[in-house]
């Protein structure tokens, strides 16, 4: 793992939505911000199975 983490800023007018990811995050034993790089990871993973992989310029 990169020891520099880049920032990604979510904002969301969704209080439902931030309590039931906070909650996930905790079943998880992660923070908030960890839960939401898995869920990416695990849906970049999913959409390059489905798709290929996504192709980054150099």
């Amino acid at each position: 793992m990169s020891s520099k983490l880049t920032p990604i800023t979510v904002r969301t007018d969704d209080d439902i939505l931030k309590a039931k990811l906070q909650r996930l995050a905790r079943s998880h034993g992660r923070s908030l911000s960890k839960e939401a790089e898995q869920i990416l990871r695990r849906f970049v993973q999913y959409y390059e199975q489905k798709y290929g992989e996504i192709k980054l310029k150099k």
